[in-house]
């Protein structure tokens, strides 16, 4: 439950980097150029990489063992590169995650990434690309110090990944050793890479009504089939006026490879120009020809109005139990269950509108046993509180109310378990000041409050949006 990274400026980053890529929209009904290229050859850097390795003590943060995960998809209908890093851990600047684009400008024929971390750490630079090596440098502000720093990623010669070296120097001259990993993809690019890119495409065609994009991705023989059970054609839809998108997006995208048929699945969203939002989910079938991914078909289901989470009562407050993360800590021996060590994860997300909060929840506990549950969370306008319904997979069920006091969230309610007699349990969490940790402690009273003993307590941080 615990906290969202704060994500600033995202899409004036997203416009920089469009503007650094040097694509510029042809002026009338004409195409978008080309993937040049280099615009290719970042392409084949996406998929998911391991990541296993060593940074050195210096100014960027102290020496440590580092692992963790990249995984790089395309942006932008290809023209950049969107990376995401998740750490055991932290990472080489202390994070725990972080986000990463990368362009290509045909002009200079130069790449840059802009990096943002979940800890505040910003970086960017340009680099060039040789061969099996990519190269950067650059100077970062720490302390209110200059720092410069360097870089290169080696392809290793069997093809499995590459080798990333930096380092740093205080006075330009004397260089120090700051990192030293391994990148080793376990998801290549490749079709599924290109049919995420595709329909990135597509969205992008639909709004602005690019005839010549939609052409070249969609059969002849294509058509839609929509959640009220009609058919809309390829014709139909490129030359209809009624249908008119402010924007359309396609997330969650989840593609399933069968030899030159693909399957792919995910949520849209658009508004239309009054205003209206929509999401849909579909399911896409994609057939290689010539070596080219065309959709044959689409269909489409559930759909409903959306309401965005920032316009529903409480959004503030719920938005706080938000996001992904994992913890550990120590249940005492209690008529709940028996005392151990215990580790977790929960999954935390705006639902049905944005009007409720669902977290999802699992604990692994050092007997071998395990345990899980939901939680439903909604804001409650007159109290001004937060109420959640929750379910263990015991069977247990509990109701309760919760209040934040700053950066401390405490309830007290009664846990029904699916045998034996009631207990009150009173919980508190308190976050650090940028809501990426937490403390909870629990205690129990099975005498209605009169008396209280330790329940159990953990530790845990954010781990992803």
């Amino acid at each position: 439950m615990k906290n969202q990274n704060r994500r600033w400026a995202w899409w004036m980053l997203v416009l920089l980097f469009w503007t650094v890529s040097g694509v510029v929209l042809a002026q009338g009904a004409g195409e978008r150029p080309e993937l040049t290229a280099g615009h290719k050859k970042m392409l084949d850097w996406c998929g998911q990489y391991t990541i296993t390795g060593k940074t050195f003590t210096s100014p960027f943060g102290p020496g440590r063992e580092i692992k963790g995960k990249w995984i790089g998809k395309p942006i932008l209908d290809g023209f950049a590169i969107e990376g995401t890093y998740f750490y055991e851990g932290k990472g080489p600047s202390g994070e725990t995650q972080a986000r990463e684009i990368s362009t290509y400008d045909p002009a200079t024929n130069t790449y840059q990434y802009v990096f943002l971390s979940n800890n505040g750490y910003r970086e960017q630079a340009p680099f060039t690309v040789d061969g099996p090596v990519a190269a950067w440098e650059g100077t970062q502000v720490i302390g209110g110090k200059p720092i410069r720093f360097r870089g290169r990623d080696k392809d290793l010669p069997d093809g499995t990944g590459f080798v990333r070296t930096g380092e740093f120097s205080t006075d330009g001259q004397t260089w120090q050793p700051n990192i030293e990993c391994r990148h080793i993809k376990v998801t290549p690019a490749g079709d599924e890479q290109e049919l995420v890119r595709l329909q990135e495409v597509w969205c992008r065609a639909e709004v602005e009504k690019d005839t010549a994009a939609l052409r070249r991705i969609l059969a002849d023989d294509f058509a839609i089939v929509t959640s009220e059970g009609d058919v809309i054609t390829r014709a139909q839809m490129m030359h209809s006026d009624e249908h008119t998108l402010t924007s359309l997006t396609a997330r969650d995208l989840k593609v399933q490879l069968y030899g030159d048929t693909a399957l792919l699945r995910g949520i849209a969203a658009w508004t239309e120009p009054g205003g209206k939002s929509s999401e849909i989910v579909f399911t896409d079938t994609w057939l290689k020809r010539d070596g080219r991914w065309q959709c044959i078909i689409s269909h489409e289901s559930a759909h409903r109005e959306i309401v965005a989470p920032e316009k529903t009562p409480g959004y503030e407050m719920l938005k706080r139990l938000v996001g992904d993360g994992t913890y550990e800590g120590h249940w005492e021996q209690t008529p709940l269950g028996a005392a151990g060590k215990f580790t977790g994860q929960f999954f935390s997300r705006f639902v049905l509108g944005g009007s409720f909060v669902q977290e999802r929840w699992e604990e692994v506990y050092e007997s071998g046993e395990t345990a899980s549950g939901i939680t439903i969370f909604r804001y409650d306008p007159e109290r001004q509180t937060i109420v959640a319904s929750g379910f263990g997979s015991d069977g247990s069920t509990y109701t309760a109310v919760y209040t934040f006091d700053g950066n401390t969230l405490t309830t007290t309610f009664r846990q029904i378990p699916a045998e034996g007699e009631p207990s009150l349990v009173k919980a508190a969490w308190k976050y650090s000041p940028d809501w990426a940790s937490f403390t909870s402690t629990w205690q129990l009273s099975r005498d209605e409050g009169k008396t209280w003993k330790p329940l159990g307590h953990y530790e845990g941080r954010n781990r992803k949006d």
